[in-house]
């Protein structure tokens, strides 16, 4: 029998996001650094949208680098 559980319990799943979290933010100099036609560019953007998929999977809802802030468009 085993002791795993089916899901994240909340201080878990707080962790797991601010784990992807910092390795999206790594990955990021390479996305400004890199043409998008590279397939380098593409591999690292695959693993930064599966890093995004990933949160939201287990929270329900996009990671807060995906949100747009209040006042970030004018006249929004």
């Amino acid at each position: 029998m085993s002791n795993r559980r089916k899901s994240l319990i909340e201080a878990d799943r707080l962790q797991f996001v601010q784990d992807a979290t910092d390795a999206h933010h790594r990955l990021a100099p390479h996305l400004i650094a890199l043409s998008p036609l590279s397939d380098d560019y593409k591999a690292v953007l695959r693993l930064s949208k599966a890093l995004r998929a990933a949160i939201r999977d287990v929270t329900g809802d996009d990671p807060e680098w995906c949100k747009v802030k209040p006042g970030a468009y004018p006249g929004r």
